[in-house]
């Protein structure tokens, strides 16, 4: 635990990129106008650019301008740049990293380095900071997603990392971990015995849980291309939810408890090799609300082939006897129809509903979870029409039973708000174990290799969309749809 007189300082490397500009600064301001953060601390920003601080921090002030909500330029904004340090230094050439020895002078004070860099530049910052002694016992490192691009890569970063620094100074960081609607999952399963006891096959006809993103690449070709969304987004975000959403009982809300089950769902879940339990898109250029939205071969003007996928969907069992011949059906991609990451329960049909004039044979109760962009949960069920005195006319309506913005009323932490506050204290409770990582990427390597080995599977879908036509087929197989809505 951090004690109340220990100063520390953030070091950010790879500063001038999209995950610090539009992320991580953000957060330490937002912390800081939530006065959560000591008044003492600062903030270097390394990065190769040739900038000095004054131009690096006009660039975070423009950026922040047009990202956070209600920004001023006030007191909090003029005594927030006035910790920022800006450091031109090439991370390649390890002896660089002696500019760094007038800036962190005290071996005393907690230092958080984030690393905002490809996995395989880690190296290099490991071995600088551990050449001129900056990796001192009291130093914490935080590491994105997703690390690395296999199991074997992953394991050779391990390395990497633990040559310069201890396990318990590293922090593997999945910001889903930190939504609240995340966290409130498994208080929702172990805490309400209506869901407690119908969480199983018994009950349960299949799972939906869908990561969908209006938005592009970004200006992220070169980082995107090399890894793809299966990578980016369903070894780790989808992962973390599925598990959450599947895991036993835990012997106690204790969180080593609790990733020990994580573990045990990764351990069983069914190897794909099927390539009818996949799809695997990319999306084409299309014209939304008279706006011309580029192709992702266009995003970089290269217009050069590429089997890049920007969408995933696949039929997903766990052989466990919870989960016996229940789906999870998984998707994510880029460029769909709406911004919205939700998990939809399926309950079966126990009754015969066929003298219910008004109700289709796929009715079901729908647990939905949603996390972006609100934080909402709330189930489907139906009731008589009460414009109707038959009971053969039923009505559907929503229970709600969380909605984040009227429990908390928008004075609450972001998952990066939060996640920053548990590293600056020492807590691991929400971060994400080496052997989860280990084992998630046992599971997605040969879903790699099954597209690797078939790039004729890939098919395009127009920006705007819901994705392929093949993630369509693959639920109309069971007899079954996505759940397209959005709130």
């Amino acid at each position: 635990m951090l004690k109340n007189n220990i100063l520390y300082d953030f070091v950010i490397f790879g500063a001038t990129g999209d995950l610090a500009t539009k992320k991580l600064l953000p957060t330490i301001y937002m912390l800081e106008k939530k006065k959560k953060l000591k008044k003492n601390k600062k903030i270097i920003a390394i990065a190769r650019t040739n900038f000095n601080t004054i131009q690096y921090i006009s660039k975070i002030y423009e950026n922040f301008k047009k990202n956070i909500k209600n920004f001023k330029n006030d007191i909090i904004w003029n005594n927030f740049k006035k910790k920022i340090y800006y450091c031109s230094l090439d991370i390649q050439n390890i002896d660089n990293f002696i500019q760094l020895k007038n800036i962190l002078k005290f071996k005393n004070q907690l230092i958080i380095y984030y690393f905002c860099v490809m996995p395989s530049l880690y190296v290099f910052i490991c071995k600088g900071l551990k050449k001129f002694q900056f990796n001192y016992h009291n130093a914490r490192i935080i590491i994105e997603k997703p690390i690395g691009t296999s199991y074997e890569d992953y394991k050779n970063i391990k390395n990497i990392l633990l040559k310069s620094f201890k396990k318990d100074q590293i922090y593997r960081i999945d910001h889903y971990l930190g939504k609240n609607s995340i966290l409130n999952i498994l208080p929702l399963r172990f805490s309400n015995i209506f869901f407690f006891n119908n969480w199983c096959s018994q009950f349960i006809d299949h799972i939906q849980i869908t990561i969908s993103e209006k938005i592009g690449i970004e200006n992220r070709w070169n980082y995107f291309d090399k890894i793809g969304q299966i990578k980016d987004m369903l070894q780790n975000h989808l992962l973390h939810i599925l598990c959450l959403i599947a895991i036993e009982p835990p012997k106690s809300l204790n969180f080593l408890e609790i990733k020990k089950e994580k573990i045990n769902i990764l351990k069983n879940l069914q190897i794909i090799t099927d390539l009818n339990s996949i799809s695997i898109g990319q999306y084409t250029k299309n014209i939304i609300s008279e706006k011309k939205i580029k192709s992702y071969l266009e995003e970089n003007n290269l217009k050069k082939n590429s089997f890049t996928e920007t969408f995933i969907a696949l039929k997903v069992f766990i052989n466990t006897p919870r989960w016996k011949n229940v789906p999870f059906y998984l998707r994510t991609g880029k460029r769909l129809s709406k911004k919205c990451t939700k998990i939809v329960i399926f309950y079966k049909n126990i009754y015969n509903f066929s003298h219910f004039s008004n109700i289709n044979e796929n009715f079901n109760n729908c647990l939905t979870i949603y996390l972006q962009p609100k934080s909402k949960i709330f189930m489907n069920f139906y009731f008589k029409n009460k414009e109707n005195n038959f009971f053969n006319n039923l009505k559907k309506n929503q229970i709600t039973f969380y909605n984040e913005k009227k429990i908390y009323n928008n004075n609450f932490l972001s998952d990066y708000e939060k996640l920053f506050l548990e590293i600056i204290h020492g807590k691991k409770d929400l971060f994400v174990t080496s052997k989860e990582i280990e084992f998630s990427w046992k599971w997605i390597d040969p879903i790699i290799q099954l597209y690797t080995q078939n790039y004729n599977i890939l098919e395009y879908y127009p920006a705007g969309s819901w994705g392929p036509t093949s993630s369509e087929i693959l639920l109309k197989k069971d007899q079954k749809q996505w759940n397209n809505e959005t709130i």
